[in-house]
């Protein structure tokens, strides 16, 4: 071969190398520059660069919304569904990482620009005193063009020829995706908020097991921050301003919370001034440093707070009574009151948290039956016996409805309050537990199996199992205001004596069950099971026991679907529950009584 021919021959083949890589970055497009047209997998694309990924996906989608929700990470729990229920606007949440506040103010004027936004909440951090126009990665902190003024034909060509272990990367995340977020796709594509699913549902009473899942608040680590660009932050907060006033837009400016240790990371005087100097540009809703920074169970880590703690803010924004807040939590800061504000942060050494939550014994019991000789069944006896000395101790049964009043509403619960559930819904809770409660003055909860309504043989196979409750029992209790009916599953608690091994008998994944199948069948059962216990009683089925106590992330996310925002397990021990943190009413401890002698229940509730 001549010179000239491999000469050509090379350089055709570095232009199909090129052509062929431009192709598969414009496939695969690992961080939605183009539009992801073909995967349509914004939320891969949003993990990897919200800045950019958001603008793309709103090129095409921004009718759908008409207000946005603007600032660093720390933004999502500003929830769009809350803010929207307060205001009517179609909110979406422009969360970027770090963002600084020249992000911001290109990302403001876009919107306003471009998509007509009418409403814009923005969030003002801490940290956007320490970094100002700081671009510390060009592929996963770029700014889209057509929002900084960048040259697009560089900027395109750069995602063109990017490495191609991105787009690899992507279509492996594709095959391995899950219902349920993972470290690749943090997103909720529809509102531009974190995919919150998982820990909006985890437990979170236990204080001990929380510092086990998240230890940076066991042992904080030390920094010390400096804030050098806090006059560029406020001029470009002032240039914010100044282009919403002058187009119309309604602005919210507030402060997230912040940490309390976090804040020890900067001189005291500096936090001061950063927030002074805000109020001298505008009026803001400080949120930043109250006694929820002290309580770590509101916060992921040092600088994202818990999407409750959101709500908490919406609610003290739109002056909304129905929803407990803190009252140190929120306040309106003005050029005139800010000074007097700011001392707040004078002693954050000292401060510490005044989180109300309560300790709540929630006892667990199963069957009653006459001569009972122990197990699950207990006797008329003995559960008269329990009640009595509850009664005499002074402790006073609540119900479910109360408990969620108590953290969603701060309405306060009676002293030495407890708890009282049956699983499973034998005839024994309508025969003597529910006259033994009238007597007492006591209400109960009965997780129901919708499947044994009413029955006293095991399906269709006529083994002879203890009778259970029927519907007319039901509407008896429960019209009685002494019983609430609950759910324990339509059908996920069958009998392996019957069925054999490999039957559900909790809501755990069956050996080979497919993912797509096995939710499937846990939103399928639930919705079974309300709407069965709700046709039944005419009330409401909002709480939820786990069969043998088992529960996994996709059990939690699909009871919280399928409208279970109460939970109890089997796990022993008394629940905590916390005011404003919904989450703890998620998968509560209880006390299993059954085989209790009445003293010793009294001390098992003592013994918190």
């Amino acid at each position: 071969m001549s010179a000239k021919k491999w000469l050509a021959a090379f350089v055709l083949t570095v232009i199909l190398i090129a052509v062929l890589l431009m192709a598969f970055n414009l496939i695969t497009d690992p961080f939605g520059v183009f539009g992801d047209r073909i995967f349509r997998w914004y939320s891969y694309d949003f993990t990897n660069n919200p800045r950019a990924a958001k603008i793309a996906y709103l090129d095409q989608n921004h009718e759908k919304y008409d207000s946005y929700i603007v600032g660093c990470s720390s933004t999502s729990s500003f929830g769009t569904d809350t803010f929207a229920s307060y205001t009517g606007g179609k909110y979406y949440n422009m969360i970027m990482y770090g963002a600084d506040m020249l992000d911001c103010e290109q990302t403001v004027s876009y919107l306003i620009d471009r998509y007509g936004a009418k409403r814009i909440v923005l969030n003002v951090y801490i940290d956007n005193g320490v970094y100002y126009d700081d671009e510390p990665n060009e592929y996963t902190h770029s700014m889209h063009p057509s929002v900084d003024g960048s040259n697009p034909f560089m900027y395109y060509l750069r995602f063109l020829f990017l490495n191609p272990e991105y787009g690899i990367a992507k279509i492996r995340a594709k095959i391995n995706d899950t219902w349920l977020p993972q470290t690749f796709d943090v997103f909720d594509e529809e509102t531009g908020e974190y995919d919150k699913r998982k820990r909006d549902v985890e437990p979170v009473s236990d204080t001990d097991r929380y510092l086990e899942a998240y230890p940076v608040f066991r042992n904080y680590p030390k920094a010390r921050y400096t804030m050098p660009k806090i006059r560029e932050c406020m001029e470009s907060v002032k240039r914010i301003t100044e282009k919403c006033r002058d187009s119309g837009v309604e602005l919210t400016v507030v402060t997230a919370p912040v940490y309390k240790d976090y804040l020890l990371y900067f001189d005291k005087n500096d936090v001061k001034d950063f927030y002074s100097s805000l109020a001298e540009v505008t009026d803001y809703w400080d949120f930043s440093f109250s006694s929820v920074s002290c309580e770590p169970r509101f916060f992921y880590d040092e600088t994202h707070f818990r999407n409750d703690v959101g709500k908490m803010a919406a609610a003290r924004i739109f002056s909304d009574s129905e929803r407990y807040v803190p009252q140190d939590f929120g306040f309106y800061v003005t050029k005139e009151n800010a000074s007097e504000h700011v001392r707040i942060f004078d002693d954050i050494e000292n401060s510490s948290s005044a989180t109300e939550s309560v300790k709540l014994p929630v006892l667990m019991y199963h069957n009653i039956i006459e001569g009972a000789d122990g197990g699950m069944n207990m006797t008329p006896e003995l559960f008269e016996a329990h009640m009595s000395r509850l009664h005499e101790e002074g402790y006073n049964s609540v119900t479910l409805e109360e408990l969620e009043n108590y953290v969603v509403k701060g309405t306060e619960l009676p002293e030495k309050p407890v708890l009282i559930t049956f699983d499973d819904g034998y005839i024994g809770n309508y025969t003597y537990g529910y006259p033994i409660l009238e007597k007492y003055g006591f209400n109960a909860v009965i997780y129901s199996i919708g499947a044994y309504v009413g029955a006293d043989t095991y399906k269709d196979t006529g083994e002879k199992i203890y009778d259970h409750i029927d519907e007319n029992e039901m509407l008896e209790m429960y019209s009685s205001g002494i019983m609430s009916i609950q759910s324990h599953t339509f059908d996920m608690h069958q009998a392996v004596r019957f069925e054999g091994e490999g039957c559900r008998s909790t809501m755990a994944m069956l050996d080979g069950e497919k993912e797509e199948d096995y939710i499937k069948a846990v939103h399928e059962d639930l919705s079974k099971s309300r709407e069965m216990l709700e046709k039944a009683t005419g009330g409401r089925i909002f709480s939820l026991s786990f069969p043998e106590g088992y529960y996994n992330d996709i059990v939690l996310v699909s009871s919280e679907d399928e409208g279970f925002t109460v939970s109890v397990s089997t796990e022993w021990g008394n629940a905590e529950i916390i005011k404003g943190l919904g989450q703890s009413l998620k998968a509560m401890k209880r006390i299993g009584a059954s085989e209790l002698s009445a003293d010793a229940l009294i001390e098992h509730i003592k013994n918190k």
